[in-house]
């Protein structure tokens, strides 16, 4: 796919791209999610990484996370933990806005450089940039600090240097530095690394391989040795097209016209067959991770993203019958990527959690003993533990969460039973002194209607449950011993 000369080029091979003004639009573009959205945090990762950092801060590494699960194993990355802990005492919480731009901008900067060096083609770079730009997983990525985000730009700047011999060392340094980042970090910078093996750098590569190996196995072969395999949650969705497609619903999938597009991509590339074995074997390596785990997905687009750039020049420069339709096609699909960015932004606005949750859990903070337990829906229990400091029966953040499924068995057993000895004796197991509720909780989250389950034990049970707060539809009773 190398450039043809000025002659032989039509005029849009000859654009002057600049990747300065690319990386500006990136600044723009990921700094409207964080303005449009209902609070200065959005989503449930945010609030993690802040607790964490500021625990960080005041106690150090700890063993144990008492507030989720209401105990548990600390397994949390502690690469992102310590960078955020170190820079939030500089910037404050505005550090969990203007370090994700920043360090998104940066990467698209790097990936356009990447793709121009891999390419020789200043155009297929741009439109490689704007696409991963574009991306919902991108956007997701950078708009706030997620456990991604950081690791994210490292495997970006560790693949830029490995393109540059004399920097073979730090890239190094920097792959090596992803497995304080978690397990996935870890595998997608060692696939890398193999990907790109070359024999002049193959001290570098093994070398990074072995240390990442041997990070890994320091943090986690004591839990594993501990516990044993993590137990898998049985009430994850299993239906990897709602995980892995923004289309169909996930919240930071890939598009459809992304993977449409990469597919003539591919077909492009195919004439050349071996000048691109490396993106072949990327290509293979995303979907077997895609089977690992949907969360891969967010790398998914490094790959598909110059794969559609080359689909969007394999289309133009294809020979059509009639010109119309072919200006027709590649506009529809240009714009379902731009439909799936802008949907994005959209949704991204109204992320929970709302104000009215923010000052709910506010009241739990302030009006309940510390050493209180709250059971709320799973999907609640992040914030319980971070913005209400409370701990919580269930969460979310699941690996090597203590008896999780036996856990999510009880907590639905409550939330469906209307059984008072039954519900008390369930409480009493978790220690359960407070129920958070909320709007969608009762309109179809957990309840249909007022009278079932867990709702009807309250309604009618005044003397072992009272209300303490009821505003905007969010509920906390107190358990009455």
């Amino acid at each position: 796919m190398k450039s043809a000369s000025n002659k032989e080029s039509p005029l849009y091979m000859r654009l002057s791209v600049n990747p300065y003004a690319i990386a500006l639009l990136a600044l723009i573009l990921l700094v409207i999610p964080a303005l449009a959205s209902n609070s200065f945090l959005s989503g449930k990762e945010p609030y993690l990484i802040q607790r964490l950092a500021e625990d960080f801060n005041e106690k150090g590494i700890q063993k144990t996370d008492e507030l989720s699960y209401s105990g548990r194993v600390y397994v949390y990355p502690l690469g992102t933990i310590f960078i955020i802990s170190g820079v939030e005492r500089f910037l404050g919480e505005k550090a969990f806005i203007i370090l994700p731009v920043i360090l998104g901008a940066l990467s698209i900067f790097l990936f356009y450089l990447i793709i121009k060096k891999e390419f020789s083609n200043e155009l297929l770079a741009a439109i490689s940039s704007v696409i991963l730009l574009s991306s919902p997983s991108f956007i997701y990525t950078f708009s706030s600090i997620t456990m991604f985000t950081l690791p994210f730009f490292l495997i970006i700047l560790g693949f830029y240097t490995l393109q540059k011999p004399g920097l073979n060392p730090l890239s190094c340094i920097i792959f090596v530095s992803t497995a304080f980042f978690g397990i996935q970090q870890a595998v997608i910078s060692v696939a890398i690394l193999i990907i790109m093996y070359k024999k002049e750098t193959r001290v570098y590569h093994l070398l990074s391989i072995a240390a990442i190996i041997a990070i890994l196995a320091f943090f986690y072969l004591p839990s594993f040795a501990q516990y044993g395999f993590p137990e898998i949650p049985d009430f994850e969705s299993r239906n990897p097209l709602f995980n892995l497609f923004s289309d169909l619903g996930s919240n930071f999938g890939i598009s459809l016209f992304l993977v449409f597009l990469a597919f003539f991509g591919l077909k492009r590339i195919w004439k050349e067959k071996y000048a691109h074995l490396r993106i072949y074997f990327g290509l293979l390596a995303v979907i077997l991770l895609l089977f690992i785990g949907a969360s891969f997905v967010i790398y998914s687009a490094l790959i598909l993203a110059p794969l559609a750039a080359a689909g969007i020049l394999y289309l133009w420069s294809s020979n059509w019958e009639s010109q119309i339709i072919k200006d027709l096609t590649i506009l529809i699909l240009i714009l379902g990527l731009l439909f799936s960015s802008v949907s994005f932004i959209n949704d991204f606005k109204n992320i929970e959690p709302s104000e009215e949750k923010i000052n709910s859990l506010l009241f739990i903070k302030e009006n309940t003993p510390k050493e209180s337990v709250v059971l709320s829906h799973h999907s609640y229990g992040i914030w319980i533990n971070s913005i209400a400091s409370r701990k919580n029966v269930i969460d979310d953040y699941q690996l090597y969460a203590p008896e999780i499924n036996q856990r999510y068995q009880d907590t639905q057993e409550i939330f469906s039973s209307r059984n008072l000895e039954k519900t008390k004796s369930l409480l009493n197991k978790y220690s359960i002194n407070y129920i958070y509720l909320t709007k969608e909780m009762k309109q179809g989250t957990v309840w249909q209607s007022e009278e079932q389950g867990l709702l009807f034990v309250l309604k009618f049970s005044n003397q072992d449950f009272t209300k303490i707060y009821d505003k905007e539809g969010n509920e906390v009773w107190k358990v009455v011993r």
